[in-house]
């Protein structure tokens, strides 16, 4: 307890102290704040008066590396534009040198496996909602270690169910907003209940997607369905898993893949169920509520989905952006 102003030696220590192990475990570091990069977690703030801290306002992605390449990096900061230009989010830099910046950290990270953590905030100067009184948005980035899902997931499948917390309004739901405060009760929900994941749904009763996860069931006609996209938001992994869905089609394994509307009742009758995501890729789901999906095993399409986008995440030259 201290009843003076500290110095700027003072606070510099007390913040190097300060850091728990986890922090200690990052990579490194970007802020544009002061348009460097560095290790040391002590030197990674974010103003408590930027608005993506005290009022959710600012946009994020993550992206995963592999082999010392980032998977759909350019998928990602299309994504990053577009939820920014639906906030009238102006960038700090153009995409491009977003993207230069981005692999600049990765270089001097130097890690073959690990997640990109990017966020857009409108920028410090207001504790206002005002949107227009931060003079300038900032970039700030964080490189963390690379944490693997459990084996049992794509051994075994896991549990999911319908989730208590409603489902996100249309247009919040197509913008990956930091204002993630749903999407948190929607886990906090998945694990009191003892599911792996959970799904919401609308007004309507139509699913909609995972706390940070797409999904998909294909139902008994061997039709490979997939949440709409005017009200889920548009899964950079998801759609490059739709497009293989489209291969399986041309070679008879699936009957057709589409957006549609379907309700819990048709999840728990469907052949297969899966969700997908940047970090999980595709997790078959086999039991669902407090019964199984199908036969309770692992069924083909999911496994050859996972299959191919693994592939495709290593080898793919559209998708795979080295560094």
């Amino acid at each position: 307890m201290t009843d003076k102003w500290l110095t700027q030696e003072e606070w510099l220590e007390r913040w190097k102290t300060g850091i728990i192990p986890l922090q200690g475990a990052y990579l490194g570091y970007y802020s544009s704040v002061v348009d460097g990069y560095f290790k040391e977690p002590w030197g990674f703030w974010v103003p408590v008066d930027d608005h993506l801290v005290h009022r959710g306002d600012g946009v994020f992605e993550a992206v995963r590396v592999i082999k010392h390449a980032y998977f759909d990096l350019n998928g990602h900061l299309a994504r990053l534009e577009r939820s920014a230009a639906k906030v009238s989010l102006n960038l700090p830099f153009p995409i491009q040198e977003i993207r230069e910046k981005c692999l600049t950290l990765a270089k001097l990270c130097d890690e073959s496996e690990a997640v990109l953590r990017l966020y857009i905030g409108r920028g410090p100067g207001s504790f206002s909602p005002n949107p227009y009184e931060p003079k300038r948005s900032q970039l700030y980035m964080a490189m963390t270690p690379w944490k693997s899902v459990p084996g049992r997931w794509y051994e075994e499948g896991v549990r999911a169910g319908v989730s208590l917390v409603e489902g996100k309004r249309p247009f919040d739901a197509t913008i990956k907003s930091c204002n993630y405060l749903q999407n948190v009760m929607q886990k906090k929900d998945a694990v009191d209940r003892g599911f792996d994941f959970t799904v919401c749904v609308n007004d309507d009763g139509f699913i909609l997607e995972g706390a940070t996860e797409s999904f998909f069931i294909v139902n008994e006609k061997n039709e490979m369905c997939v949440p709409s996209t005017d009200m889920t938001l548009s899964g950079t992994t998801m759609n490059i898993v739709k497009k293989i869905a489209a291969q399986l089609v041309q070679e008879g394994m699936l009957k057709s893949v589409s957006e549609t509307k379907f309700r819990a009742a048709d999840v728990a009758k469907a052949r297969e169920v899966a969700f997908v995501g940047t970090t999980i890729g595709v997790t078959p789901v086999t039991k669902w509520e407090d019964g199984e999906i199908g036969n309770g095993q692992i069924g083909p399409i999911a496994a050859e989905l996972g299959r191919r986008l693994g592939i495709a995440m290593q080898t793919d030259p559209q998708v795979s952006t080295p560094f």
